[in-house]
C-alpha cells in the first residue's frame, strides 16, 4: 500500500515539474517575442507593456473652464496649472495673480503646444525678449516676460474662455500673443469623427476626463460600469506584477491572468458603452446613411467641408472677441495663424514617419487652412491683429524646421518664428491704441484688482 502510495506521489511530483518546465519554456519563448530577448539575460526584468492612458498630455486634470491644464508642480506648472519651465530666481514671474513692476511688459502667450513650445522655447534662449529690448528702441530698458497660458491640445475658444477669465479676475497684461490654427483643424476633425461638438476642446485628452466623470454617474444605478473598471483595474495590476517576476513560468501566468481580465472588461465594457453612449451629454448620434434605422457617432461625416467651415467661423469669431476685449483693456492682441508643413507652399519639407497617421496629419490641413486663411484675411480688414504667413520657413536653410509630422518647431524653426515675431510685435506695439491704459499695474480699466487673500 505505501509502495503504491510512494509511486503515486512520484508520479505526481514528476509531472508538476515537468508541467512547471513546460511553462518555464512558453513563458520564456513569450517574453522573448514580446521584447526580443532572453528573459533571464534581460538587465533590468522584463519590460513589459503597460495601458496608455487616455490622458496623454503630461499630467492634466480636470478644469470647470478652461476643460483641462496641468497638475500643480513648482518645476513646471504654476498655481493654477500653467506650464512655466525655465523660471529664473530673479525674476517676478509665474504664479498667479503676478503684479507687474514699473518697467516689466507682461506678454500672455496663449494657444496649444506650438504656442506652448514658442514659450518655453524663449524663456530658456530668452532671445524674443533680447531681440525687443536691444533692436528695437522703445523697448529699451524694459523687462519683458514670456507669460505661459497655453497647453497642448488647446484650441479656441478656450484661449478666448482663459483670456476673459484672468481679465475678469483682474490680472494684468501689457499683450497677448495667441498662435493657433493647427489644433483647431485636427482636433476638430477628430471631435467631429467621435460625434463630439466640433468647438469642444480635444476629445483625446478632455474626452477621456468627460466620458469618466459621465460613466461614474451612471455606475450609481448600474454594476456594469463598475464591473468593466475592476477588471482594467485588475489587468493593469496584473501586468505590473508579470514585470516583477522572477521566473519566466510566473511571467506566463501572470500574463495569460492578465489577458483574461482585460477580455472580460473589453466584454462587458461593450455593452456598457452602447448605454451609455445613448445617454452622454456630450456624444451627440445622428442618422447613419450607410444603415438605415441605425445611428452614427459620426457627426456630418459625409460631408468634412462643413466641418472646417464651420470650425473657421467660430474660430474667427473666438479671435475677434479676443480681440475686442484687449483692446477694451489697453492690452495689444497679437494673433499669428501658424504655418505648417502639410499647407503647400514653394518649399516642402520631408516627412519624418509616412504613415496612416500622416494622412490624419495632413488632411485638417488641406481642407482646413484653407478656410482659417480666408476668415483671417477677413479679419485683417475689419482690425484684427493677425498674421498668416504660411511661407515663413520657405527661405530656411535647413530642413530640419519641424521636429514631427504633425506641426511642432525645432529650436531652428522656433528661432526664425521668434525673428519674424519680434518685428511685428514692435509694429504692433507702436499702432496700439489706447496706450495710457496699458501702464496702469494691477488693474482692469482702472477699476479692478486682484483680491488679497
Amino acid at each position: 500500500m505505501l509502495r503504491r502510495l510512494s509511486s503515486i506521489i512520484k508520479i505526481i511530483l514528476v509531472n508538476v515539474i515537468l508541467l512547471v518546465i513546460g511553462l518555464e519554456i512558453i513563458g520564456l519563448g513569450l517574453f522573448s517575442f514580446e521584447n526580443g530577448k532572453l528573459y533571464y539575460t534581460s538587465a533590468k526584468g522584463p519590460k513589459t507593456p503597460v495601458n496608455k492612458r487616455k490622458i496623454k498630455v503630461l499630467d492634466a486634470v480636470f478644469h470647470p473652464f478652461f476643460g483641462y491644464v496641468h497638475r500643480q508642480n513648482p518645476d513646471w506648472a504654476n498655481n493654477e496649472g500653467h506650464g512655466h519651465p525655465f523660471i529664473t530666481k530673479s525674476e517676478n514671474c509665474c504664479d498667479i495673480p503676478l503684479i507687474p513692476e514699473n518697467n516689466q511688459i507682461v506678454i500672455g502667450v496663449f494657444g496649444g503646444s506650438v504656442a506652448r513650445e514658442f514659450g518655453s522655447y524663449n524663456r530658456k534662449y530668452g532671445e524674443f525678449q533680447n531681440l525687443l529690448e536691444t533692436k528695437y528702441p522703445q523697448f529699451k530698458d524694459k523687462k519683458i516676460t514670456i507669460w505661459n497660458f497655453s497647453m497642448s491640445g488647446y484650441r479656441q475658444p478656450q484661449q478666448l474662455m482663459m483670456l476673459t477669465y484672468y481679465v475678469t479676475m483682474g490680472q494684468h497684461f501689457d499683450a497677448i500673443i495667441n498662435i493657433d490654427g493647427y489644433n483647431e483643424v485636427y482636433h476638430g476633425m477628430l471631435n467631429a469623427e467621435r460625434g463630439i461638438e466640433l468647438s469642444f476642446p480635444g476629445a483625446d485628452v478632455w474626452g477621456g476626463m468627460h466620458t469618466h466623470l459621465e460613466r461614474l454617474n451612471m455606475r450609481f444605478d448600474d454594476h456594469t460600469g463598475v464591473s468593466s473598471v475592476y477588471y482594467e483595474s485588475l489587468h493593469r495590476s496584473l501586468i505590473k506584477e508579470a514585470a516583477l517576476c522572477t521566473m519566466a513560468s510566473c511571467y506566463l501566468v501572470k500574463r495569460t491572468l492578465a489577458e483574461i481580465s482585460k477580455s472580460k472588461a473589453k466584454r462587458i465594457k461593450a455593452t456598457f458603452e452602447n448605454r451609455w453612449e445613448k445617454v452622454s451629454h456630450f456624444i451627440r448620434l445622428i442618422p447613419d446613411p450607410e444603415n438605415p434605422g441605425g445611428e452614427s457617432r459620426k457627426r456630418n461625416f459625409k460631408d468634412p467641408d462643413k466641418w472646417y467651415e464651420y470650425i473657421a467661423n467660430y474660430w474667427a469669431n473666438a479671435s475677434l472677441l479676443m480681440q475686442n476685449i484687449c483692446d477694451k483693456n489697453g492690452i495689444m492682441y497679437f494673433h499669428l495663424l501658424q504655418p505648417n508643413l502639410h499647407y503647400k507652399t514653394k518649399r516642402k519639407f520631408p516627412i519624418k514617419n509616412r504613415n496612416n497617421w500622416t494622412v490624419k496629419f495632413t488632411d485638417p490641413v488641406v481642407k482646413g487652412y484653407p478656410k482659417l486663411i480666408e476668415k483671417a484675411e477677413y479679419l485683417k480688414k475689419n482690425g484684427v491683429n493677425i498674421y498668416f504667413p504660411m511661407e515663413l520657413f520657405d527661405d530656411a536653410k535647413t530642413d530640419e524646421i519641424y521636429m514631427d509630422d504633425c506641426c511642432h518647431y525645432t529650436d531652428a524653426g522656433n528661432k526664425i518664428l521668434t525673428n519674424y515675431m519680434a518685428k511685428q510685435f514692435d509694429q504692433s506695439w507702436k499702432n496700439l491704441k489706447n496706450r495710457e491704459l496699458l501702464h496702469k499695474k494691477n488693474s482692469v480699466n482702472g477699476t479692478l484688482t486682484w483680491p488679497k487673500l
